[in-house]
């Protein structure tokens, strides 16, 4: 792979993270707006919490195949 090749794909990995920087940044800020103290930290705990507590908890399988996430 030549230098273009290296360059073009660090700038697409560039983008990439700055977007999800920007999305995380956001979905952040909503969640402290609805109540959640430390925005993703604390619905991650929470959500654990639920989990470890509710055996009936339905776990959907994730789909981890190539182009399955809308933001790539």
């Amino acid at each position: 792979m030549g230098n273009k090749q290296y360059e073009k794909t660090i700038a697409k990995l560039v983008s990439k993270n700055d977007m999800l920087e920007t999305e995380l940044a956001y979905l952040n800020r909503i969640l402290v707006e609805v109540g959640f103290a430390e925005g993703t930290k604390t619905l991650k705990e929470t959500v654990e919490e639920v989990i470890s507590e509710d055996t009936e908890v339905v776990k959907v399988p994730r789909n981890n195949s190539p182009g399955s996430n809308p933001l790539f």
